[in-house]
């Protein structure tokens, strides 16, 4: 009780700026929560929405002084998902040369803490569940529309709501834009993190700080021995050797068809026992768990070659209505990605009605056309219980049903064209 009444309250009123968006009053406290290299931060509290905050103070540095922002708070405003801390909002303070960044806050602190202070060291199921969470969180971030890569992964980094149990991937203080070799770093990143889980010796002295075992410098198998010399439980230690040494064209959702992440009987009996939701018997939880996995996915990505281009084809189910498609293409030797969206429509659309628009939108040779089409109907055929038929419907007397053609022509939800030409790496 006494140490709620010492905390003195700072009420600051942020500046309305040019976006004339609805201002809000923080009151910041002297309490710190945390710091590190690049900022310090303390507990607040947002008045209007009665929530408590955590509130960022992060120095000029040579950078923002020269673009007049703070790239972490503009990367991460735009970010929306379970599994990442929120960034409300930001703004700088001229006069005291600091960035003022408004996140939300997790009570129960880094995972790094969480873990030593309930015994957590080595809890397999834990340890399971959580890496399920932060392969959301890296997913997500890799495969955005404007997709990065966190490249700074660790228990520090992580945070946690005891409450519930979830886990959000936070400071993306170092966040680079994506690049294949950036993902890897971030598999890498996060096999090292997995076996911090496991390491009771780096989770009381904190991150391996050996500057001449760095990733990218000096002898990576060195290092890797000394990620992995505290891990005692052999099955942790494998996935993280393999996480450690990722093939070059890796991605994290990957990482999930890997058999640690199996369901066993331990983690079954243990979510029937504490399951929320009504006290799962341990058949009804496996039945549950296996009707999941059997549901069509919200989301399926594909990447293939062909030629001196990389394609890269996401999609993301809409209501069960239509297929919302992303196709990225990635040109090797021009530095140029070219980008569209289509919105397939299910029970309207075909996938030969699809391929003849976009092979008119872009420089394609036939093999290329054909690829993306084979690529396209195995994604789209993922999505659906029964296979969508891509032949033009026919009349009882076999003609084209020309009614019906038009109906596809009237009703598909194009986006095309919506090209983006950039300067991004040469990589998907």
């Amino acid at each position: 009780m006494a140490s709620s009444s010492s905390i003195e309250w700072r009420i600051v009123e942020r500046e309305k700026r040019g976006e004339r968006d609805e201002a809000r009053i923080f009151a910041r406290s002297d309490k710190p929560l945390g710091s590190g290299s690049f900022k310090r931060v303390y507990l607040g509290f947002d008045e209007i929405k009665g929530i408590e905050i955590a509130w960022s103070k992060i120095p000029f540095t040579r950078e923002i002084k020269k673009s007049e922002s703070c790239a972490e708070a503009e990367l991460s405003m735009p970010l929306e998902h379970e599994n990442i801390i929120k960034c409300y909002d930001h703004w700088l303070d001229r006069p005291n040369k600091v960035v003022n960044m408004i996140t939300e806050y997790c009570p129960s602190g880094d995972l790094r803490n969480y873990i030593l202070k309930h015994d957590l060291v080595a809890n397999t199921a834990l340890i399971k569940n959580w890496c399920r969470q932060i392969i959301s969180a890296l997913h997500y971030i890799h495969t955005r529309d404007q997709p990065v890569c966190h490249l700074d992964i660790n228990c520090a980094n992580i945070f946690v709501n005891g409450s519930t149990g979830t886990i959000k991937l936070g400071d993306f203080g170092i966040a680079k834009e994506y690049g294949q070799r950036r993902v890897i770093e971030d598999i890498e990143k996060f096999g090292a993190t997995v076996a911090e889980m496991a390491d009771s010796r780096r989770l009381l002295h904190g991150e391996l700080r050996m500057r001449q075992l760095v990733f990218g410098r000096g002898d990576s198998m060195t290092y890797k021995l000394a990620v992995l010399a505290g891990v005692e439980n052999k099955e942790i230690e494998r996935f993280s050797t393999k996480c450690l040494s990722p093939s070059p064209r890796t991605t994290v959702l990957e990482l999930l068809d890997d058999s640690f992440f199996a369901v066993d009987v331990t983690e079954t009996s243990t979510a029937s026992t504490s399951n929320a939701a009504g006290n799962l018997s341990l058949t009804e939880s496996v039945r549950h768990q296996v009707a999941e996995l059997l549901q069509p996915p919200a989301e399926v990505l594909k990447e293939f070659d062909s030629g001196d281009k990389k394609f890269r084809l996401q999609g993301i189910m809409s209501e069960d209505v239509s297929i919302s498609i992303t196709l990225r293409i990635i040109t090797d030797g021009i530095d140029m990605v070219t980008m569209m969206n289509i919105e397939f429509l299910l029970g309207v659309d075909t996938v030969s009605d699809i391929m003849e628009d976009i092979a008119v939108e872009f420089d394609s040779s036939a093999e290329e056309i054909a690829v993306v089409t084979e690529n396209m109907e195995q994604l789209i055929t993922e999505f659906l219980h029964e296979p969508h038929d891509s032949n033009t419907e026919q009349t009882q007397d076999g003609r084209s049903d020309s009614s019906e053609d038009n109906r596809r022509s009237n009703n598909r939800k194009w986006k095309l064209p919506n090209w983006l030409c950039c300067n991004k790496p040469r990589s998907i």
